[in-house]
Parts: C-alpha cells; sequence; structure tokens
C-alpha cells in the first residue's frame, strides 16, 4: 500500500468529501504544520494535518466536546 502525498488540493478534497468543516488555508507545508478550518458552528480553528486526519477531530473544541465525532 502506497502513501499519500498530500497536497493542498488533496487535502481540500479531503475536507469537503468527508467532512463538514470548510479549509480556509491555501497552502500545504507538511503534516506537522497547522492548517486552518472553518467548523460548522462557523468558528475558525487551526490543527495540523497530522491531528486532524488520524485522530478525526474534524470540529472545533467547542464542537468536539458536545458532539460526537462523525464515523
Amino acid at each position: 500500500m502506497s502513501r499519500i502525498q498530500w497536497s493542498i488540493d488533496s487535502v481540500k478534497e479531503f475536507v469537503d468529501n468527508k467532512t463538514d468543516c470548510k479549509l480556509l488555508s491555501t497552502e500545504y507545508v507538511n503534516a506537522k504544520t497547522k492548517l486552518k478550518f472553518k467548523c460548522v458552528c462557523g468558528r475558525e480553528f487551526e490543527r495540523t494535518w497530522d491531528n486532524f486526519l488520524r485522530k478525526k477531530t474534524y470540529l472545533c473544541r467547542s464542537c468536539s466536546n458536545i458532539r460526537p465525532l462523525p464515523k
């Protein structure tokens, strides 16, 4: 199985298709660099791509405490 080479376009596609968030960042550096997102509630938040993808923390901190994360 090959590893995905992430780019800003592939990150945006993943966020658009798999989450209720919106990607606000326009540049992808690496998985450890923070990206800016807009939560379904309208709040903006930052998270590394690694944390966003692997921990499935697709919501801002406020929403992730009150709503179950999508499966």
